[in-house]
């Protein structure tokens, strides 16, 4: 089954208008190295733990890192590559639409608290979790209670290396028929919605968009 948070986050700019928001980090610029000083290194990545993984993958999502995002995620066949490069497209453009709908006055603002809160939400999804370890794959799960029902969810992991990375297959369950379908319509769709988003966030970034309204009638083709 699909990881509802992170599936969701993926809809939410271009499926969701009615809370489409965040706000665009501006670029940091390079730093120059005084004579004799070496510039410093970019620290190392920590996926040695399915928690390590899921918090490295939080802050790629956060900072826009779509190599990053990718780093964390194995992939073990066509399939599941060409969806997670459409899926963390998609997820990390979302965020940064947000993040440039922030700029849009008191109800783009508004709109940027609420998806804080989904990825609040994304973050503490990793806490409280058990990892079962089978050879080189863990499945790491939690018990969900609602009033309706008491479920289980879980992510997978594959050790790759000396790294515990989440596997696409197994977590977006690739390896059904049902699985590959959902995934192929996606990625059917997501070129034309990326078009979309990214024109919208240039949009917003050159002040032809300034209002909420404006960038929901952008997104609806308008």
């Amino acid at each position: 089954m699909i990881h509802a948070r992170l599936w969701a986050m993926c809809f939410l700019g271009g499926m969701v208008l009615t809370q489409a928001a965040f706000a665009q980090t501006a670029p940091t610029p390079p730093r120059l190295g005084l004579p004799g000083i070496p510039l410093a290194t970019k620290p190392a990545v920590d996926r040695s733990a399915p928690d390590k993984t899921w918090a490295a993958l939080c802050a790629a999502v956060k900072a826009g890192d779509l190599a990053g995002f990718r780093a964390c995620c194995y992939n073990k066949n066509e399939v599941s590559r060409l969806f997670l490069e459409a899926y963390s497209d998609s997820v990390v453009t979302t965020f940064q639409l947000a993040h440039a709908a922030a700029n849009l006055g008191a109800e783009g603002g508004a709109l940027s608290r609420n998806l804080e809160a989904s990825y609040t939400d994304l973050v503490k999804s990793g806490e409280n979790r058990t990892a079962l370890l089978a050879g080189d794959s863990i499945k790491w799960v939690k018990t969900v209670t609602t009033k309706e029902v008491v479920a289980e969810e879980a992510m997978y992991f594959r050790k790759v290396g000396q790294e515990w990375l989440l596997d696409i297959e197994q977590t977006y369950s690739l390896n059904t028929a049902e699985g590959r379908k959902v995934v192929e319509d996606f990625v059917a769709s997501a070129g034309p919605t990326l078009k979309t988003l990214k024109g919208v966030i240039a949009d917003i970034q050159a002040k032809r968009i300034t209002t909420v309204q404006q960038m929901r009638a952008r997104m609806a083709g308008k």
